[in-house]
């Protein structure tokens, strides 16, 4: 069965809005306990008078929330984002700077930047929008959650070279990013980055894994609706806002009760994770509640540590049903054990329909 001796906690990940911490907020970076090398993301710039307005129409959050940071002292923000096709399918799923009042950052996977590109410059038509890849590099920042690090979360902080970036915590650690030009994290040492221990690309990869943060690779574009893979739970869809792409499916997935699956967290134990899960296709979870076909699928995974290879965290989207009647396995129905582990916000387990906003 899957293990509940961790109990999830109650408390969801909200409140990513915050106003102007003031200039002393840059002194909680020198919090941090180490640092990654480059991260596998590229950076969008997406500029011009009416980016606001095209931005708003092409995602799933509210762009016209989001705070610029480009005041002197000023803390802006930034938040979890989806684009999805007209069935309301995720293409992908980035996060969104305001850099300033007419010019946004939009992070994304490596593998998916090409593709968001041309995607989004489709849609420009005549507005007075420009689209292009920035030359900077992204550094993951980790350290212990408590008052030291006590930055709300989406906050974002100006830098000479780029941006300060505070992004969800999981249980155990606050994390953030430094987005900067290629030399700049070399020569950083005044805001006490440069001289952090530098972990390891799955150090972060787990943090991603253990705040719950969801991913939409190449293999798994327009499989995911926002909500089953939680980017609602993580503050990532505005059900407010206007239109955009596949919005009429996300709304009526949320106000009718109708979703069915949910993402979770799970941890495996087998002696070649490389070859069970490093395969180019997303691995199935199975349950034997429903033998005949798969109840979930293998969202994101990485192994724990060099001193325990054989453990693998993962991110799963999987049936809510198979999920409460748990003996889930990975692979196959004689393949291995998924054990459940916590997210920092709750998954709502019960499919009910939520009321309808009054229209004014």
């Amino acid at each position: 069965m899957i293990s509940r001796r961790i109990k999830q906690n109650s408390k969801q990940t909200r409140g990513y809005h915050q106003g102007n911490r003031g200039p002393n907020a840059i002194l909680l970076v020198m919090a941090w306990t180490s640092r990654t090398p480059a991260l596998d993301l590229r950076v969008l710039e997406i500029s011009g008078s009416d980016a606001l307005g095209f931005l708003q129409g092409q995602l799933t959050n509210d762009v016209a929330s989001l705070a610029p940071i480009d005041k002197a002292g000023g803390a802006g923000s930034h938040h979890l984002t989806g684009y999805c096709s007209a069935k309301g399918r995720l293409f992908f799923v980035g996060r969104l700077l305001r850099r300033t009042a007419d010019s946004f950052w939009l992070l994304l996977p490596s593998e998916r930047a090409e593709f968001a590109i041309k995607r989004l410059k489709m849609f420009v038509l005549r507005s007075k929008v420009t689209i292009q890849e920035l030359p900077l590099v992204s550094v993951g920042l980790l350290g212990a959650r408590g008052p030291q690090n006590a930055a709300p979360q989406g906050g974002a902080e100006p830098l000479d070279s780029g941006a300060l970036v505070y992004l969800e915590s999981n249980e155990e650690q606050a994390r953030g990013l430094f987005i900067s030009q290629p030399a700049a994290p070399e020569k950083i040492s005044d805001k006490g980055l440069a001289d952090l221990p530098v972990t390891s690309l799955e150090t972060w990869a787990l943090s991603e894994i253990g705040a719950g943060v969801p991913n939409v690779s190449q293999g798994s574009s327009e499989l995911f609706v926002p909500q089953t893979i939680n980017l609602d739970l993580v503050a990532g869809v505005s059900f407010t806002k206007g239109c955009y792409p596949g919005q009429e499916v996300v709304a009526r997935t949320h106000y009718l009760g109708r979703l069915k699956r949910r993402m979770f967290r799970v941890e495996v134990r087998t002696p070649h994770p490389e070859r069970l899960l490093g395969g180019g296709s997303l691995q199935d979870v199975w349950s034997p509640h429903q033998p005949d076909e798969p109840c979930g699928r293998v969202i994101q995974w990485s192994t724990t540590s060099n001193e325990d290879p054989e453990r693998v965290e993962m991110l799963i989207e999987c049936e809510l049903e198979a999920w409460k009647a748990a003996e889930l396995r990975l692979g196959s129905l004689s393949g291995p054990e998924l054990l459940a582990l916590s997210l920092p916000y709750s998954v709502p387990l019960d499919v009910t329909a939520p009321p309808r906003p009054k229209l004014s």
